[in-house]
């Protein structure tokens, strides 16, 4: 509203001051008094309720608001004898005085069409029809705030629409005031309201578990929970990519997330899987972000960069506008054709942000807009506050009291909370609407209503006393849990404990931080419910000290840590939970926080604290038979894998699996189980294993516990193939694809294929294992991106040899090596330099792997790989000395099967590695009766690419031992012909050489 007095004019909203047309240069603390006083015109504004408005209540002297007004009076023309305008009441405060009248207003309001950009969107358009042909795409928008990026996104979705295309949108908002997958909810709030007769009704009911807050009524049983929170995060996945491949073979699916610098890391996960599964389905994501928020946020800016590392993902940062455009825009709201300079001068000003450019034209039109103008939060704050006083004296109430919900106001959460009827609280919600406080929103199902801008909520609670702040909030809070939805909107009556909190009383907001971290755990949404217990913990900081509510928060702080990104800052709550659990007597807890703290991965070298923490939690349990004592034992156990004492390790591991069998507690013996094969992975007792991956298979039958069942599968695949028993591995993959299949989670599908790539290399198709490889990294990323560069550098290594192409690893192989120093992968370096020609380099690994008086390699689960490929290494460097100590060692192993991994890569029968150490030694006929082994067990499994190797091994037996040139072209001539069926030309070239 613009003021006219004498020669001034005073804009109120803004504020700004002009005489006659020109701008009056102020102070603006003095422009905000004189503002404040014309607001309140007709009546004495205290200098209390000055410095209050004003200087937002902060302590400041009297001299301060006395030189304030004398600057007002003086850029008006006025002085303390002479008050025209502002007029001082000795004791009581000052009052505006002058005669004025309200002008009409000179702003219009901007127009609607869509300026610029036309090149931006036809690049979008062109992808969105690529999605059309089924081609799904991921198109990320960023930029600054303002800069068009929803409205980019708004007209993408229009133009979608009339080309037959289904528009779902969703909006994230300010973290922590909305449950997780809140972005996901609005999207599919929306998609089963267009897809009521979708046959997906298991992803549906998937769906609403996760998300009951879309209060959708379903048909049929809910779907079983997860018995793995980390997991339940791909079921999840699974079951919106299977409905949106349902729904996009209706018509093509744009699917706009906006502000995803706002999303929960959940949501942004969420994206992350789904949108690599839809690389074929007639889907496009639309995600729009601001950069520098989302940086500023812990994790979130991992996941959008390994979003846009998508082939099928594009990224483009919206520019500003052009001068051109910034003339059209102009134009578009009322003001006319500008000239070049003042254009150019606009353009320069505002940088070509859009949103800015249309405040500064609200100031009062383009040339003013070039102006000087201030920061003027408390005049803002004034304007805010007096267009709410003007309500009502019952609808104000109601009004402050919807403040506390924030932007949003739901009407009938609002009538809880107030303890007025629905309808009445309707009728005041429309008059503070009319007042333009207020706006209805488009979908209003319910009738919501949205403040008009988000800082009215906020300037009417910094208004508000701190109890009447708290007692607003607690009767929020109070209402949404007596609602039917409470369950799904745990978090958001958190939010309302925690600021309704006192100091000294803040146990209820604790319980409230506990139920949404519950939740989000049930959601697989592990950072969020690490964020929830931390805020519990922070006010449970604030109370009279209760270490046994303390010890139970950290506990479930390290559990949701450790499952997630957060390892070590879990690690570090259950080393505090662990010590706390000592000092409180309390030896269940203890072994609890030692087991979450060893979690299940253990490479190496080994970790002492962790030994240090299983053995002391041992000590304070009882004595006798304990489910937490036997899983402790066999952790121990596991924990000493790469330590020197394997008697200690054998009987720990023989004492948890004894009593876990006592106990007859079935999860107690699964766990049991895991750790104790695990810490039995040595070459020399398969039988054991055997024996052990079958009783835990059986027993996880037993649980009906998928994932329980794939680690038996996938070490079973692993001792079979050890053990030569092909059927028995085919028969345990087809067991383990069903299983994938049925849990739908890109953990299960990573191991598929491995395994396929391990199957097509034995065979030779070496086509379909690159294809797979790469297949396998991309799952394996998500799934786990410690292991996945190591078990695709595996299999790579196979690839690259069965091609010839050994050599080109080497750079790879260095890099691995650094992140795990083992010998293993030091032979395989060797064997690429030798590939190169770079023998020196491979003959001086020779000393670090193997001397005359023993191996390098730690016997574990990689011996027997590692050893056999430094006997092949022997071989071609004619290392007899080495080669001697490597015979000796691989004897015993001679009707075994070498495997690398967990079912990795099949590299054939040691009896082809003691066939090559034998030549090498001169043991001719020792040899001869290896290789003809060998070659009936490559035949017996039908593995080309081993069968191609023995050959090799066998063509310099001949070579050694002078056979006839007649003998040795024959096994050339057989070699080219395996090469020929199984697509092996690149190891013709290894062969002669051999």
């Amino acid at each position: 509203m613009r003021l006219a007095f004498g020669d001034f004019e005073l804009d109120l909203d803004t504020p700004r001051l002009w005489n006659q047309g020109r701008t009056v240069v102020i102070p603006r603390r003095a422009l905000e008094v004189l503002s404040l006083l014309a607001r309140q015109r007709g009546r004495v504004v205290t200098r209390d309720e000055v410095i209050a408005t004003v200087w937002n209540g902060a302590a400041v002297s009297d001299a301060s608001l006395d030189q304030a007004v004398k600057r007002a009076r003086s850029a008006l023309g006025d002085d303390g004898a002479h008050q025209r305008v502002i007029h001082t009441h000795r004791g009581r405060g000052y009052s505006f005085d002058a005669p004025c009248e309200v002008c009409a207003s000179e702003r219009p309001a901007p127009g609607e069409r869509y300026v610029g950009r036309e090149a931006l969107l036809v690049e979008l358009e062109a992808e969105v029809e690529r999605a059309f042909q089924g081609e799904g795409r991921i198109l990320l928008l960023s930029g600054e705030p303002g800069i068009g990026k929803s409205r980019t996104a708004a007209e993408l979705a229009r133009r979608a629409g009339e080309r037959g295309a289904t528009a779902w949108t969703g909006q994230a908002v300010e973290l922590g005031e909305a449950p997780p997958y809140w972005i996901w909810s609005q999207v599919l709030r929306r998609a089963f309201s267009d897809r009521r007769s979708s046959p997906v009704r298991e992803e549906a009911s998937l769906l609403l578990d996760a998300m009951p807050e879309l209060g959708i009524l379903r048909a049929g049983d809910r779907a079983r929970p997860a018995r793995d929170a980390s997991q339940a995060l791909f079921r999840l996945a699974g079951a919106l990519a299977t409905s949106l491949f349902a729904w996009s073979a209706e018509s093509p699916v744009l699917i706009v997330l906006d502000d995803l610098h706002r999303a929960d890391l959940p949501s942004l996960r969420l994206l992350e899987i789904v949108a690599a599964e839809l690389a074929g389905a007639r889907v496009v994501f639309l995600g729009t972000y601001r950069d520098n928020e989302l940086r500023a946020r812990d994790g979130a800016t991992a996941v959008m960069a390994s979003i846009a590392r998508y082939g099928h993902a594009s990224s483009r940062t919206i520019a500003p506008l052009t001068p051109e455009e910034v003339s059209m825009l102009v134009s578009d709201a009322a003001w006319g054709k500008l000239d070049a300079d003042l254009v150019s001068a606009l353009h320069e000003r505002t940088g070509g942000n859009p949103f800015f450019l249309l405040q500064l034209l609200a100031l009062g039109g383009p040339r003013r807009s070039l102006e000087p103008a201030d920061a003027l939060p408390a005049a803002v704050r004034g304007a805010i506050l007096a267009q709410v006083d003007a309500l009502e004296g019952e609808t104000r109430i109601l009004i402050d009291l919807a403040a506390a919900l924030g932007r949003e106001i739901e009407p009938g959460l609002l009538a809880s909370a107030s303890g007025q009827p629905v309808r009445t609280v309707l009728e005041h919600l429309e008059r503070a609407a009319a007042a333009g406080v207020l706006h209805r929103t488009a979908e209003t199902p319910g009738g919501r209503y949205r403040f008009s801008h988000a800082l009215v909520p906020e300037t009417l609670l910094v208004r508000q006393d701190g109890d009447s702040r708290r007692d607003r909030h607690r009767r929020i809070a109070d209402a949404l849990g007596k609602r039917d939805d409470a369950g799904a909107r745990v978090a958001e009556i958190a939010e309302h404990r925690i600021a309704a909190a006192l100091p000294g009383r803040s146990l209820e907001a604790v319980a409230a931080c506990r139920a949404a971290a519950a939740d989000s755990r049930r959601r697989a949404a592990l950072d969020e419910s690490a964020r929830w217990t931390r805020r519990a913990l922070e006010l449970l900081g604030r109370e009279p000290p209760d270490p046994g509510l303390r010890l139970a928060l950290l506990l479930e702080l390290g559990e949701a840590c450790v499952a997630s990104a957060e390892a070590e800052n879990g690690r570090h709550a259950l080393r505090e939970a662990f010590d706390l659990a000592g000092r409180l007597a309390r030896p269940e807890d203890a072994a609890r926080a030692a087991l979450l703290h060893a979690g299940f991965e253990e490479a190496p070298p080994l970790d002492p604290t962790r030994v240090r923490l299983l053995e002391w939690a041992l000590r304070l349990l009882p004595p006798g038979d304990h489910p937490l004592r036997a899983r402790l034992l066999a952790r121990l156990a596991m924990a000493l894998l790469h330590g020197d004492d394997t008697g200690r390790r054998a009987r720990l591991a023989g004492e948890a699996h004894a009593m876990a069998q006592r106990l007859g507690h079935e999860e107690t013996l699964g766990h049991v189980l895991l750790c104790v094969r695990a810490s039995a992975w040595a070459p020399d007792n398969l039988a054991q294993r055997l024996a052990l991956d079958r009783e835990l298979r059986a027993t996880a039958e037993r649980l009906d516990d998928p994932l329980l069942l794939h680690d038996a599968c996938a070490n079973l695949v692993n001792d079979l193939l050890e053990s030569g028993d092909l059927d028995g591995v085919d028969a345990t993959l087809a067991t383990h694809r069903t299983l994938a299949r049925a849990a739908r989670q890109p953990f299960f599908d990573w191991y598929v294929e491995h395994f396929q790539v391990m199957r097509a290399l034995m065979v030779g198709a070496l086509a379909d294992a690159e294809a797979g490889l790469e297949r396998a990294f991309a799952l394996g990323r998500r799934s786990d991106p410690q292991m996945a560069p190591q078990w695709y550098g595996v299999q790579l290594y196979g690839l690259r040899r069965a091609q010839g192409r050994l050599a080109e690893l080497r750079p790879l192989l260095v890099d691995l090596i650094r992140g795990a120093p083992t010998p293993a992968w030091r032979v395989a370096l060797a064997a690429a330099d030798l590939a190169a020609g770079d023998v020196r380099a491979a003959r001086a690994a020779l000393p670090l792997l193997a001397t005359p008086r023993g191996l390098a390699f730690p016997r574990d689960h990689a011996w027997l790989a590692g050893t056999s490929g430094l006997a092949e290494l022997c071989a071609r460097l004619d290392a007899r000395e080495e080669a001697a100590a490597v015979h000796e060692a691989l004897i015993p192993f001679a009707g075994r099967h070498v495997v690398v991994g967990i079912g990795m890569l099949h590299l054939g029968s040691v009896e082809r590695f003691l066939g090559e150490t034998a030549t090498t030694l001169g043991h001719f006929d020792e040899a001869e009766h290896r290789l003809a082994r060998a070659l009936a067990e490559d035949r017996r499994l039908g593995a080309r690419s081993s069968e191609l190797r023995t050959r090799a091994a066998r063509l310099a037996l001949l070579r050694a031992r002078g056979a006839s040139r007649s003998a040795i072209s024959e096994e050339h001539r057989r070699a080219r012909a395996i090469a020929r069926r199984a697509g092996l030309e690149g190891e013709l070239r290894p062969a002669r050489t051999l």
